[in-house]
């Protein structure tokens, strides 16, 4: 009766586990950018700093690649760990991972997703690094978002799948030279690390 009873709980154990895997989604994808002037910002903002926004708002955990006017809800590439509403407008920033459309668009061009070649250690706080770059810009995202969510048009600025992000990674290269120029990571707690190019300032 025992044994019955523990083979009864282990198989609901093994069963809770196998709900929670298949209810997340991993999304990888791989996109080229063009920035404005030359420039791109790889920028990071960890659970609980400030969030790169014109209103104030507190971050839920963020990564993202920026150009010409950068801040948390006008960038190129953004990864977002919640939802977040400013207390003081009506600016907010939603959950997932975006594209800008008409600045970005999907590629295949294979980019690992590792710090080598980017001095550390890496910062572990709001910090926006402005970096000099000639062309365009690769950038791999691979995130795994807490639900089921398709990457797709969500407004007229982005292309994007709307969902909470449980953990994030991406890499940032001159498509020109494949030098790197950014690695960023961000974690289940909202923590974030940003390593940059020793040219970036």
């Amino acid at each position: 009766m025992k044994a019955a009873a523990v083979i009864g709980v282990l198989a609901l154990t093994l069963a809770a586990l196998a709900q929670a895997r298949t209810s997340t989604t991993v999304l990888d994808q791989t996109l080229i950018c063009t920035p404005q002037y030359g420039n791109v910002d790889v920028m990071d903002s960890p659970k609980g700093d400030q969030a790169f926004a014109t209103a104030q708002m507190e971050s839920s955990g963020f990564l993202g690649v920026g150009s010409g006017e950068v801040n948390q809800l006008n960038s190129l590439v953004a990864v977002r760990a919640r939802a977040e509403q400013s207390g003081i407008a009506s600016a907010h920033g939603p959950q997932g991972v975006y594209g800008r459309a008409g600045r970005c668009f999907l590629s295949k061009k294979p980019v690992a997703l590792t710090s080598s070649g980017l001095p550390g250690p890496p910062v572990a706080w709001a910090k926006s690094y402005g970096c000099t770059v000639r062309g365009r810009v690769v950038v791999r995202v691979r995130a795994v978002l807490a639900t089921s969510a398709f990457w797709r048009r969500v407004d007229e600025r982005y292309f994007g799948a709307r969902a909470n992000v449980v953990s994030a990674q991406f890499a940032v290269r001159s498509e020109k030279s494949g030098k790197p120029l950014g690695f960023g990571t961000l974690s289940s707690a909202g923590g974030t690390k940003l390593w940059t190019a020793g040219s970036c300032r």
